[in-house]
């Protein structure tokens, strides 16, 4: 039983000993997961959005504690099919109730010691580059069409960070940390059987092929990817690994159907990254249970080969794979306009309102972040967008978010390192570092949960960040 008792409006021993078994047991987000699923199977947006915001308003009422709150951000989105429903006005009374629920939480429960955290400032200094993007250069004149963007990934981003720094206070034996990991496994979960839904709608005619509803199909993609190493986390840890790996494989499945070759590639090529660091970090018993699984996937994976080979070419399936690679899908335009941009206004860049229509490279590929071009890279999009401001910004941004994963040598740090170094790396030929929703969100709640983490003494730090590295031979 969790001790939240002098954590709650609720006075009754009874009826908080009740909720608090059910708000923090394994089973609340699954059951928040398959209604997301639900809603958005059923297309019902509407239905899904009230069931969202009542459960949010009721949760930070009776909390002092944000855990119970945390799923509901994490799939709020993905139970959406379309945005048609916000033309309905009932829509805003019940996102106003959200709000005085916020209000009123702040108020209920007052914070005794205000906590900046580590990221604090750094998050402050890229929200000013965002804010100052454009300063000085012809395309002021959209810089608003920007605004938008520069305050979802920057000021919301800060919001976010101090309101789930200061609100966590989970009860003394409950671990937070595996928490946030399954809480990703759950969304990774949740958002494969979505892909498949959608793979089907749009088989049948209808959803559009690249469109969720909720976003691009990157978006999804991306968030998958971030999700498989808190799969690898359990399969590690737990000796009753088969329903991990099962939503493992479901995850690998879904970014199939994402038709994102990139996130493809690159959750396939982390696979022996993933399996050594596991190897390593695991116990004796997994270990000898690895290797065999490890040999019979080999050996499966030949003859699937083999027996394929047979009735196919397969040096032109391989060379149909290389041509892909091959194509840039427009980015190389994108990113000779990024340097242009910078080359002309080095110091503040272009503003992220800045918009060019002959870049949008078709129909199929989603170009816009609200109202802003994207650059497809997070490189070249600071750089043409923020110019040298906004990539001092946010190198100081990277090195501080570095700095909290690799203070420690833990298996939770290490699941956090690949699952935000890999929507990193993808982030480079892509726009996830300036979503949101749920990228930066997932990312933002691991970050401050690492940061939290990092304050108990239980490891040692990571090679890279101690003074007295030395190198040992294998």
């Amino acid at each position: 039983m969790f001790k939240t008792f002098d954590k709650s409006i609720i006075n009754n021993q009874r009826i908080i000993s009740l909720l608090t078994d059910f708000f923090y047991g394994k089973y609340y987000p699954v059951y928040v997961a398959m209604f997301t699923a639900f809603f958005y199977a059923a297309q019902i947006p509407l239905a899904g959005l009230i069931f969202f915001t009542l459960l949010a308003s009721a949760t930070l009422l009776i909390f002092r504690d944000l855990t119970p709150f945390m799923p509901l951000p994490m799939m709020i989105l993905m139970s959406l099919s379309n945005f048609t429903l916000f033309s309905n006005p009932i829509v805003f009374v019940f996102i106003g109730l959200v709000v005085v629920s916020l209000i009123a939480h702040f108020i209920l429960y007052p914070i005794k010691k205000f906590v900046f955290g580590k990221l604090f400032v750094p998050i402050c200094l890229v929200s000013s580059a965002l804010l100052c993007g454009g300063l000085f250069s012809e395309y002021m004149n959209v810089y608003f069409n920007g605004i938008t963007s520069a305050l979802s990934v920057g000021p919301a981003v800060l919001f976010i960070y101090i309101f789930f720094t200061n609100y966590s206070c989970p009860p003394e034996n409950f671990n937070y940390k595996e928490h946030i990991l399954y809480l990703l496994l759950v969304v990774g979960a949740m958002l494969s059987v979505e892909m498949l839904i959608h793979e089907y709608y749009n088989f049948i005619g209808i959803m559009y092929k690249f469109d969720m509803g909720f976003g691009n199909i990157n978006i999804t993609a991306t968030a998958l990817l971030m999700t498989i190493p808190t799969c690898w986390y359990f399969i590690c840890t737990r000796k009753e690994f088969i329903p991990y790996a099962v939503v493992l494989f479901l995850i690998y499945l879904a970014i199939f159907f994402s038709h994102s070759d990139g996130v493809l590639a690159l959750a396939v090529a982390f696979i022996p990254v993933l399996a050594v660091l596991g190897y390593k970090k695991t116990d004796e018993w997994h270990r000898k249970i690895f290797i065999k699984i490890a040999l019979v996937i080999c050996f499966f994976a030949l003859a699937v080969v083999l027996i394929y080979s047979i009735n196919h070419n397969l040096e032109a399936i391989i060379l149909k794979y290389l041509n892909k690679v091959k194509t840039d899908n427009n980015r190389t335009a994108l990113y000779k306009r990024a340097l242009e941009l910078f080359s002309k206004y080095p110091v503040f860049g272009a503003s992220l309102g800045y918009m060019d229509a002959s870049l949008i490279n078709s129909p199929d590929v989603e170009t816009f972040i609200v109202y802003m071009l994207s650059f497809h890279s997070t490189f070249f999009h600071i750089l043409g967008t923020m110019g040298l401001f906004g990539l001092a910004m946010y190198i100081i941004y990277y090195i501080a978010r570095y700095k909290i994963i690799l203070h420690k040598n833990s298996m939770f740090n290490v699941t956090v390192f690949l699952s935000f170094t890999m929507y990193q790396i993808y982030g480079m030929i892509s726009h996830e570092e300036f979503q949101l929703m749920p990228i930066l969100l997932f990312s933002t709640l691991l970050l401050l949960t690492t940061e939290k983490s990092n304050k108990e003494k239980d490891n040692e730090p990571l090679p890279l960040t101690k003074k007295d590295f030395k190198y040992k031979a294998f």
